[in-house]
């Protein structure tokens, strides 16, 4: 009986409040963890607190999100400029998937392997590119004047990259896996695969599209520096069935990333701790840079929950385990930082931009649209 007036008088000062003061952004806030407590609590709270709860929450305001499609005509893609090397590169044309496995197999450096246009089938997991690839002597991995070429992977990890100076443009990944928690990442780059290039590409329906950490060797762990993602699209065209973390641009350690004039959207994790992110910078990296990106959290996939929570773009993530980090102490996930000129829209239930134990954070000209704004930690 006590917990029923004690609910009926927080509706009461609440209900105040909310037409007191204006503009209520906490009370947005309020209101999504009351729907939490209801929706994580269902089973066992009794039907008269359950009453009370919604009650309070019809109460208070709620976000509302808003048509997207003036945003994406805002955004385009770009093309950027491929590696520039210093004499002509041994080439390399496949037409079909056995020949395109093949390739990327046995890729070395100063080589562009060029695909036809159509459809390739990729139903082995994890594609190893491991070559001491340099400036002079790249790999670049595209297709043939601009045609349409899909590659489709069926297993965990597409392609594993572990070489410096590769370009990846101008392709659409596709995840084709039997369940979501079979397909992590379309690529996924450790190690010594400095200075880096994906540009122009098509992600989608992967639980991180793309992934990166460091890998230990003889010299101790070594992490992937100075890697641009630019212009590509990262999209899931339905709600990720798996507890595995959701983040199409997962980034662990590393310093000097650019992640540039991007769009990534629709990136909902069902199972878990419903927790997903559009992209994070963490584990201990520095000098990284999000700039230009359109971040959606709800293109087409509505939330149906309040335990759907899809925060933007973050420094620091849900944070790092030790003996992932750069420095084993983890002392901050990320270090001098940039955010500017991105546009995140359609976080209801969640920030467009958090900050997780991150030093020296700049932002700069961020629009946050139908989002619960700025958080940190």
């Amino acid at each position: 009986m006590k917990f029923k007036w004690v609910i009926a008088l927080t509706i009461l000062i609440m209900g105040l409040i909310y037409k007191t003061i204006t503009p209520p952004e906490f009370l947005y806030l309020l209101n999504i963890k009351i729907q939490q407590l209801i929706q994580q609590k269902s089973q066992i709270l009794p039907v008269s607190a359950t009453t009370l709860a919604n009650l309070s929450s019809t109460i208070l305001p709620e976000i509302s999100t808003i048509d997207t499609k003036v945003h994406i005509n805002d955004w385009h893609t770009k093309n950027a400029p491929l590696i520039q090397h210093y004499h002509p590169l041994n080439q390399v044309l496949v037409s079909d998937s056995q020949s395109l496995s093949d390739a990327l197999s046995k890729l070395k450096p100063n080589t562009m392997l060029s695909l036809n246009g159509g459809v390739y089938q990729i139903k082995r997991n994890k594609i190893k590119i491991d070559a001491n690839s340099s400036l002079s002597q790249p790999i670049v991995i595209t297709a043939v004047n601009n045609k349409r070429v899909i590659i489709e992977f069926f297993g965990n990890e597409g392609l594993w990259i572990n070489a410096p100076y590769v370009q990846i443009s101008g392709i659409q990944f596709e995840g084709k896996c039997e369940l979501d928690s079979q397909c992590e990442h379309a690529i996924h780059i450790v190690g010594k695969s400095d200075h880096l290039i994906i540009s122009n590409n098509i992600f989608n329906n992967f639980n991180a599209h793309i992934k990166s950490n460091g890998i230990k060797t003889p010299n101790g762990v070594r992490f992937p520096n100075h890697v641009t993602l630019s212009h590509n699209q990262f999209i899931n065209h339905w709600p990720r069935k798996t507890a595995s973390p959701v983040t199409p641009i997962d980034i662990v350690g590393g310093e000097h990333w650019q992640i540039d004039g991007n769009l990534i959207a629709d990136f909902a994790k069902l199972e878990g701790n419903g927790i997903s992110y559009g992209a994070f910078l963490k584990g201990g990296g520095q000098n990284g840079q999000f700039s230009n990106n359109l971040v959606i959290c709800e293109m087409h996939i509505k939330h149906k929950t309040k335990l759907d929570v899809r925060i933007g773009l973050s420094f620091g993530g849900g944070g790092t385990a030790h003996k992932n980090c750069v420095n084993e102490k983890c002392t901050f996930e990320h270090k001098n930082g940039t955010l500017i000129n991105n546009k995140i829209v359609n976080c209801p239930n969640s920030a467009g931009i958090y900050l997780n134990n991150s030093i020296n954070i700049n932002m700069y000209n961020n629009q946050l649209i139908s989002t619960l704004g700025v958080d940190t930690n």
